[in-house]
């Protein structure tokens, strides 16, 4: 088992450093990181050039909130990895940069060699929904690529103060895509972090490369990073795969989580104190978000964790 940590980030190169170390620590992982265009990559660079594991990408997005500049940082993150020095991947574990594992690595590999063909990443159907929370993601014209345009925050503006305020959502665009040989595929949405299989991977890229009118529908969606890879996904044949084999309707976000545990109640929690520790290592998940700099004290007391549970495990072998 060899996993690809496929890591997008725009801030803090010592968690990164730290979170990289940890990730391919005797593991024979590599981390490829990309980070985001409009930011210095020198600190990156200074920071992860000691370990031979991790990759910074060369191609480089400006990656804007909401945008599908998104999209196109994680296309080229799986095509790097997927092609990179002929060796051969079994997992692609899609991650933001203020995560940590809460399993060890040993934990992690176990758990991917006891579930060899799921792929995780859940998702609902939206273009059957009537919630104006979810229909605006797809309906209304979204240019977070081109914010900084007045006529782009004029729109904008009336997308939020005249459509989602009144909750009256004017379907400007259809409630479907179409793909290369204009059939109609259905909206789905997700979780962001996600790990799927070599041959999801490769599926995902040949099917950004042949579809550039898909492409281009969610060029003006709003978080197509929490929909451009499920709506592919959820209408293939690997829809079998996922972990409920369909798509099933969830109250909220944080109900769709993969690997990673987070909690939303009206922005994403950081974690940062050792009290935090039983709450995710029960959660049952692999990962979890946000931690960063100031998350050291959480961070060594887990660190702590996995070297006693580890010297355990040596010693009852």
């Amino acid at each position: 088992m060899r996993i690809a940590y496929l890591i997008l980030c725009h801030m803090d190169p010592m968690h990164i450093k730290r979170l990289t170390d940890k990730i391919t620590n005797s593991t024979g992982d590599e981390a490829f990181v990309h980070v985001d265009g409009k930011c210095n990559v020198n600190p990156f660079e200074q920071a992860l050039k000691a370990n031979s594991h991790v990759h910074i990408l060369n191609q480089r997005v400006c990656v804007n909130w909401g945008g599908y500049s998104s999209i196109e940082a994680t296309v080229n993150l799986l095509k790097t990895a997927i092609t990179w020095g002929g060796q051969q991947f079994d997992r692609f574990v899609i991650l933001q940069g203020l995560e940590y594992p809460i399993k060890t690595n040993k934990e992690i590999h176990r758990f991917f060699e006891e579930n060899p063909e799921t792929e995780f990443i859940l998702a609902q159907n939206i273009s059957e929904s009537d919630n104006p929370k979810e229909v605006h993601k797809y309906s209304l014209y979204w240019y977070l690529d081109l914010k900084t345009r007045l006529w782009i925050r004029i729109l904008h503006k009336a997308n939020s103060e005249l459509f989602l305020k009144t909750g009256i959502i004017p379907h400007f665009k259809k409630n479907y895509v179409l793909n290369y040989a204009n059939e109609r595929l259905e909206i789905y949405q997700g979780c962001a972090q996600f790990g799927i299989t070599r041959k999801l991977a490769e599926y995902i890229v040949r099917f950004h490369d042949q579809n550039p009118k898909f492409n281009r529908f969610f060029q003006t969606m709003y978080a197509p990073d929490e929909s451009y890879f499920h709506t592919i996904v959820y209408n293939s044949p690997f829809v079998k795969c996922t972990p409920d084999g369909k798509a099933i309707t969830r109250p909220h976000l944080t109900n769709f989580e993969n690997l990673t545990y987070f909690e939303y109640p009206t922005e994403v929690t950081l974690f940062k104190e050792k009290k935090d520790w039983p709450k995710l290592r029960d959660s049952g998940f692999l990962f979890f978000r946000k931690a960063s700099s100031e998350s050291k004290e959480l961070l060594d007391y887990i660190d702590e964790q996995h070297l006693l549970k580890e010297t355990k495990s040596n010693r009852t072998k």
